[in-house]
């Protein structure tokens, strides 16, 4: 066991309820920096806009791209767009 086992144990717990979820850039590179990130992925589905992947490179190969009809948006207004 990890020293940070327990941690990352406790964090998982709290995504238990969700089968999907919305993420934006921050979330990314600091869950792939915490190095949970992929199994977060491989947990519940992951989606984000395709600026927000682009801007995170290849770390977020595993989160689905979501289409948004906003243009003059920040990136997380068209992510917010998206929820609902």
């Amino acid at each position: 066991m990890t020293e940070n086992e327990p941690a990352t144990q406790e964090t998982f717990q709290r995504f238990d309820h969700l089968d999907k979820a919305l993420i934006d850039a921050s979330s990314i590179i600091y869950m792939d920096r915490a190095d949970f990130l992929g199994k977060l992925s491989s947990s519940i589905r992951l989606f984000s806009i395709q600026e927000i992947l682009t801007e995170t490179g290849p770390v977020s190969k595993r989160i689905k791209p979501l289409v948004h009809k906003k243009t003059s948006s920040s990136n997380d207004q068209k992510l917010v767009s998206c929820y609902g």
